[in-house]
């Protein structure tokens, strides 16, 4: 099973952003959790916006 879920954090690129962060955990046979991959967003995404 694959889902993909965003976290905001704040990131200090020059300035403080409050930027989301996708994760996109699985979970493997064995039924462990694994991290797939992270990317950074520029912030201008999500359900707020």
């Amino acid at each position: 099973m694959v889902s993909t879920d965003a976290v905001h954090v704040e990131i200090r690129d020059g300035a403080v952003a409050n930027r989301p962060i996708r994760v996109a955990p699985a979970v493997t046979i064995e039924a462990r959790w694994e991290i797939l991959g992270l990317r950074a967003g520029d912030g201008g995404e999500g359900a707020g916006h």
